[in-house]
């Protein structure tokens, strides 16, 4: 499994942000080997960007090469872009799932 966070800057209202979250949540329902993304935002700071979990490392860059993150990195609205991808130790999960039931 693999980790993206992409975060961003964006001057857009608490309701601006939600309405946007809602939005786009659909899009990402669809998307070849994305477990999920969850919708990060920070409202103080107007942090705002996901964390992606990938079910492979090849889908994580096969996204990275497409329409929907172009069209994030290129936002004229969106400052300060950036993508950190990072693998998930799956033992160290392990341990703490057998640990928690």
């Amino acid at each position: 499994m693999y980790i993206q966070i992409i975060n961003f800057n964006w001057d857009i209202s608490e309701k601006g942000y939600d309405e946007a979250a809602i939005e786009g949540a659909p899009i990402f329902a669809n998307i070849d080997g994305l477990i999920i993304k969850n919708m990060l935002y920070n409202h103080e700071t107007k942090t705002y960007g996901g964390c992606y979990m990938w079910e492979t490392k090849e889908a994580m860059e096969a996204y990275k090469q497409g329409e929907i993150f172009k069209s994030i990195v290129e936002n004229p609205d969106f400052n300060n872009v950036t993508s950190k991808e990072f693998c998930v130790h799956a033992k160290a999960n392990e341990i703490q799932k057998e640990l928690k039931s």
